[in-house]
Parts: structure tokens; C-alpha cells; sequence
């Protein structure tokens, strides 16, 4: 990966989690909103574009509070633990199609 997106520049740490393929970052709780600065929110949509044609996706950790990473939106998934899963969703929103995410 490109230098800014070092732990220490970016301000958060990305990993694959073995057992689904899932890349999640977990956020300096210090700097909450670090990944959605550029140049790391657009790269992380673009990682979320190509993971969804595998059934893969990026989810974005500030201590236990998780969003998904979808190509055009952000989904709150609300606190999660490694226990927690969630479910997608094709939905018709105001402005279209777009995504629901459940945690089940």
C-alpha cells in the first residue's frame, strides 16, 4: 500500500479476517473520522466495489462500533462484537436503489 496509508499516517489499521475474507480497519478512537478523509474514503469504496462481486466487504471499526463500507454509502451497523453478524440487502430508497444491512 501507498505510504499515507501507513497506521500512523492514516490513523487506522486495515486487516483481512480469515474465516469470510472481510477487510476491517479499526480507527484510532482518537481520530474517528480519519478513514473518511482523503484519499482513504474513496479507496476504501473502491476496495467495497471490487469485495462485493466476491461476497466480500469492508467494515470500518471506532472501538465497537461498526459501518459498512458500501461502493455509494456508508451502512451503521451499530455496535458489533466477533459474535454479531449481519445480513445485505438490495432496497429502493428516495433516491433510488440502494443497500439495508441488519445485524441478525
Amino acid at each position: 500500500m501507498p505510504a499515507e496509508w501507513k497506521p500512523d499516517r492514516a490513523r487506522f489499521v486495515l486487516s483481512i479476517y480469515p474465516t469470510n475474507g472481510f477487510i476491517y480497519g479499526q480507527v484510532d478512537p482518537g481520530v474517528p473520522g480519519a478513514w473518511r478523509r482523503a484519499p482513504y474514503f474513496d479507496g476504501l469504496r473502491g476496495m467495497a466495489k471490487k469485495l462485493l462481486e466476491q461476497k466480500r466487504h469492508v467494515i470500518m471499526f471506532v472501538g465497537d462500533q461498526a459501518t459498512l463500507v458500501m461502493p455509494d454509502e456508508t451502512l451503521s451497523l451499530g455496535t458489533m462484537t466477533a459474535n454479531d453478524n449481519f445480513r445485505i440487502e438490495p432496497a429502493f430508497g428516495p433516491n433510488g436503489p440502494t443497500w439495508r444491512a441488519t445485524k441478525i
